[in-house]
């Protein structure tokens, strides 16, 4: 048994009551998240062939508490500082967080089509057509389908084609939530995360001093959201270590992160092909611009948080998590 007074865990799943207690009390302020994750067929369970159960297709909703509650963490240590200066905006931070992979399995089928070796039309038309697919502005998602299919067809290299996939999921996402009734912030925020994003980031650190206040604001939440995603790493932990390779060189969980995915073979198609994409101006390959601007991101937040070690950012988002699992199991005093 834990007791209520030892270290909280948060690296390592080990039953404690505190940490269901936290998770209990943030997924029941996102309900709305957890119905489009219904919707958008992200709770479906298939079959474990290691345990003889049944498990989630995806991990997205465990990495959605994960980047909720990084989200939460270091919007609180950025308006405790007066930087984020409206509270509101940490729990609207938060809403974008828990619907920011909610096209996780849209993403995951076109992606996998265009890495077929043939991928024909039917393919993709059978993707499309499926009853979590629910579109009534037929004219927006006709003309995503004009400005990404013809990238997607077999004649096209298989690079191109599996970032076509990646964008045009994006792109159909953002219409399902806005048939979801979600806020035009909470959709910019959302949208501003991974490798495809980054370019738009960029600008917007290099523009920060020339921004209105208001924009100023939406710029820290995208900022928020964007690192958090960044620093989640597998089994959805914000890893507070810093490492070093075999260079000297000191890593943190940004760094592995990027590495993961580097080395994830699902992804080698565009990783390499985003070097040459249109949006891309460095001619970085996906993940080496991701870890690169990432870092900027990060160096940006610490700067304006009075951290001399941009590096330790992950530990104290992680130390802050600590902290509120704990405030939320704590005993009420009378």
């Amino acid at each position: 048994m834990i007791e209520q007074s030892s270290p909280v865990d948060t690296q390592h799943r080990d039953h404690d009551p505190r940490k269901t207690a936290f998770t209990i009390d943030l997924l029941h302020h996102h309900q709305d998240a957890l119905r489009i994750y219904q919707d958008f067929g992200l709770m479906v369970k298939v079959s474990n062939q290691e345990t003889g159960g049944q498990k989630r297709k995806h991990m997205a909703p465990e990495h959605m508490v994960t980047v909720i509650a990084g989200t939460q963490a270091l919007g609180q240590l950025l308006s405790e500082s007066g930087i984020l200066s409206d509270k509101s905006k940490i729990f609207e931070t938060e809403q974008a967080a828990a619907i920011h992979d909610a096209g996780k399995e849209l993403e995951f089928l076109l992606v996998n089509t265009a890495l077929k070796d043939s991928p024909t039309s039917t393919d993709y038309q059978n993707i499309l057509t499926s009853p979590n697919i629910k579109i009534s502005d037929q004219q927006a998602l006709d003309s995503k389908l004009t400005e990404h299919f013809p990238k997607m067809i077999s004649s096209v290299s298989k690079g191109v084609r599996t970032q076509a996939s990646y964008d045009l999921a994006g792109d159909i996402n953002e219409l399902r939530l806005q048939e979801k009734s979600v806020s035009s912030n909470i959709l910019k925020i959302q949208k501003m995360v991974g490798h495809s994003s980054c370019p738009e980031i960029e600008n917007l650190i290099d523009s920060f001093d020339k921004l209105s206040n208001t924009q100023k604001q939406q710029a820290l939440q995208i900022f928020i959201l964007h690192y958090l995603d960044d620093l989640v790493t597998n089994p959805n932990i914000i890893d507070p270590q810093i490492t070093t390779d075999s260079e000297g060189n000191r890593l943190n969980a940004l760094d592995r992160r990027c590495l993961q995915n580097e080395n994830n073979p699902k992804y080698q198609e565009y990783n390499l092909s985003w070097a040459t994409d249109s949006l891309n101006t460095t001619g970085e390959t996906a993940f080496s611009m991701q870890r690169r601007v990432g870092h900027k991101v990060e160096i940006f937040l610490a700067n304006l948080l009075g951290v001399d070690d941009p590096l330790i950012l992950p530990s104290l988002i992680d130390q802050r998590i600590k902290e509120n699992i704990t405030k939320i199991s704590r005993p009420t005093q009378n």
